[in-house]
């Protein structure tokens, strides 16, 4: 399948790709498939390159917004650090879970190892980083809940 097959919405500024999981955003250091080596599948009749606004973990599939000239690059750029773009991850969780809504509001830090890969682990004095989440269902054992970031 191509990255083009996976396109949510485009226009002249911005397309938007359903990342898959597996695939990084990023060419990885040792080489490899990722959204960046395969860029020319969204030129999409355009001369120049898309640019990924933001990132996604090799291991979560969501929308990946990319910019399709130098000017709409800008506008994204400015409205992620004006705080203009709100993110939204839904997870399924085993089990019940306590309350309705939440904030998660803990000190993380990034550990990686050759074996296990990079993950992010509650340490204090690592990087401030608060969520909020929000319990939208239960059924079957699990909860599917909301998570926004707000931070980290």
């Amino acid at each position: 399948m191509t990255l083009e097959d996976r396109i949510l919405f485009v226009d002249g500024e911005a397309i938007v790709l359903d990342k898959p999981e597996g695939l990084p955003v990023d060419a990885p250091r040792a080489g490899g498939d990722s959204v960046e080596a395969r860029v020319d599948e969204l030129k999409l009749g355009f001369k120049r390159p898309t640019g990924a606004m933001h990132r996604l973990d090799r291991h979560t599939s969501g929308c990946l917004l990319l910019a399709r000239n130098p000017r709409a690059r800008a506008a994204f750029q400015q409205a992620f650090e004006q705080g203009g773009v709100n993110k939204a991850y839904l997870a399924v969780l085993d089990g019940s879970v306590e309350g309705e809504e939440g904030l998660i509001d803990l000190p993380v830090a990034k550990i990686s190892s050759a074996r296990g890969g990079w993950r992010m682990v509650v340490e204090e004095g690592g990087k401030a980083a608060a969520t909020r989440w929000r319990k939208l269902g239960e059924a079957d054992g699990q909860s599917l809940v909301e998570f926004s970031p707000l931070s980290g």
